[in-house]
């Protein structure tokens, strides 16, 4: 409930504070006294646009706020949580709007962001009148409310429930497919890194590199020496008989005469090993030879190994780690898990049919609950002043491209409720048909059709007795009434006193100029006043014996049902 609703630099209000009661409570006063600036005072509390307009001349803030008490609390207390805001033993909502346009939300006395208020007030208020908060006109509301009405609360969140297992299953999915294709290309190249180096098989003990970096210098001058490998082999192979025989010749000599003197063997057998060296020259120049004929693409396979070396040494800093590298590959290779990627989508496919099981099962209970509704709707319609109206809950398949598209949080199905005020006009949006008054009966109607289908607390009409009376104004003086006993707070702004009277709270609004400045009042009235009221109500600005008899009647006829206001 709303216990207190304060205003300050609001339009022409300048300072008010309503102790507000449950049941019902009514606003009348003159046309123009300012009873509209109560509604644009709930709809800024609600969270809905307000204007620097607003805001008093001469003023840099209005303010509202509105103290509500601790059933509300409990029932909120997971969006409050959300929002970083500490339950007390009440929920204070505070909207402050500044003359520059800018727009500030506090909640027990933390600031919050807009949308945050309109959460909980939404959760809390309902608007129903001439205004552009009108619930009926949002049709994204209209499935809530015919859920509310039957009851539906429970299979309406299973649809969620079910709605958002889907979606974690089907990232939990997506994150098993990412992740086997990880896994695919993480093999691939650890399986790559493992062949590259088995294939080449560096050797970093031998220093590899270096010694082929040593052959391709030689290589690249392979010719150069194989001619001049070919010319020592000619001079070797021409002279080498008669250069032997020499040293023969010569190494005799030495024999013989070192036998007389000793100093000559040195001689004579470094003459013997220089005839060894020659014949191991001359053999290793043919074999040098030989290895040139034999491999002359030996320069590129060189190079291309030498090439293949250094990008191991690139990519791993060493051979020694590239092989060290290849080795961690293999282990890891044995290491890799590929997620049970069919476990997941089987959670997928029974997700799917869980929640179109849950969906179906809304749709058939909506079905029959929205025929029941719009009958009980239609009934009501024709007591507050549609004789020949129709009303019509239409339940329209959504489209979309997979299932969660398809099935939408508020189920498989968009809910509109179409109205035909009068006979022979078809069935059209509420917004199309029906003008503020009307709108307010509407949903008088269906909040009647529902009483205690759960929803907000506490609604505000605004227009609900426009163009009506005689029994039509009576029976919605009773919904009025029979509403604000089902647990619900009812303000209402009217103009009649047949719905004045049924109030448990009344509030005179009028204004008053001081100083040259003019300001709006709120006035809640004792049993004298209301009679007062009553009377103007009754016979307009000259009241009468007639009209204080009347007024006299039907305040007695709705003791002690009513809170009379102050003493």
């Amino acid at each position: 409930m709303l216990r207190q609703l304060s205003v300050r630099d609001l339009a022409l209000v300048e300072r008010a504070r309503l102790e507000l009661v449950p049941g019902l409570c009514v606003l009348t006063g003159e046309t123009g006294a300012g009873k509209s600036l109560l509604v644009a005072a709930m709809a800024a509390l609600r969270g809905g646009r307000a204007s620097a307009d607003l805001v008093r001349q001469g003023a840099e803030v209005a303010v509202v706020e509105g103290v509500f008490d601790g059933e509300v609390v409990e029932r909120l207390r997971t969006p409050l949580e959300a929002a970083g805001v500490v339950a007390g033993e009440e929920l204070i909502l505070r909207r402050q709007v500044s003359r520059d346009g800018r727009s500030r939300a506090v909640v027990n006395d933390q600031v919050v962001t807009l949308a945050t208020l309109r959460e909980l007030g939404t959760a809390l208020i309902d608007l129903h009148g001439q205004h552009e908060h009108q619930v009926l006109l949002d049709e994204s509301q209209h499935a809530r409310l015919l859920d509310e009405a039957a009851g539906l609360a429970g299979a309406a969140g299973a649809v969620r429930r079910a709605r958002s297992a889907l979606r974690s299953a089907c990232a939990r999915l997506a994150e098993a497919a990412a992740e086997r294709e990880r896994i695919s290309r993480t093999a691939a190249d650890l399986t790559a890194i493992a062949a590259e180096v088995a294939e080449l098989d560096p050797d970093p003990a031998k220093d590899e590199i270096e010694t082929l970096r040593t052959e391709r210098e030689a290589l690249r001058h392979r010719d150069k020496i194989i001619e001049g490998l070919r010319n020592a082999g000619h001079l070797l192979a021409e002279d080498e008989g008669a250069a032997l025989e020499r040293v023969g010749i010569v190494e005799g000599w030495l024999r013989t005469l070192e036998a007389l003197d000793p100093s000559l063997v040195p001689a004579r057998e470094q003459l013997f090993e220089a005839r060894l060296l020659i014949e191991e020259v001359a053999r290793a120049a043919e074999r040098r030879l030989a290895e040139l004929d034999r491999e002359p693409d030996r320069l590129v396979a060189v190079e291309d190994r030498l090439v293949s070396l250094e990008r191991l040494v690139r990519r791993h800093g060493s051979l020694e780690g590239a092989r060290a590298a290849a080795d961690a590959a293999r282990r890891d290779l044995g290491r890799l898990e590929d997620r049970a990627e069919d476990e997941e989508r089987e959670r997928v496919a029974e997700a799917t049919r869980a929640l179109e099981g849950a969906a179906r099962d809304l749709s058939a209970a909506r079905a029959k609950a929205g025929a029941r509704l719009a009958k009980s709707v239609a009934a009501e319609l024709r007591t507050l002043g549609f004789p020949g109206g129709a009303f019509e809950i239409a339940l329209e398949p959504r489209k979309g491209a997979d299932l969660l598209e398809a099935i939408s949080d508020e189920g498989r199905e968009t809910v509109r409720f179409l109205l035909a005020p009068n006979p022979g006009e078809g069935l059209h949006a509420l917004g199309k048909t029906a003008a503020g008054g009307e709108l307010s009966r509407v949903m008088l109607a269906l909040r009647t059709a529902l009483r205690g289908g759960g929803g907000a607390q506490v609604l505000v009409f605004d227009e609900v007795d426009h163009g009506v009376g005689g029994i039509v104004l009576d029976a919605v003086a009773d919904r009025l009434a029979a509403l604000a006993q089902a647990d619900r707070q009812v303000l209402c702004v009217t103009h009649q006193a047949r719905i004045a009277a049924r109030a448990r709270l009344h509030v005179h609004v009028d204004k008053q100029t001081r100083g040259g400045r003019t300001s709006t009042r709120f006035t809640p009235l004792d049993r004298r006043g209301r009679l007062r009221e009553l009377e103007r109500l009754l016979a307009g600005r000259e009241p009468g014996p007639r009209a204080a008899a009347l007024a006299e009647e039907l305040l007695a006829r709705h003791e002690p049902a009513t809170l009379l206001g102050p003493p």
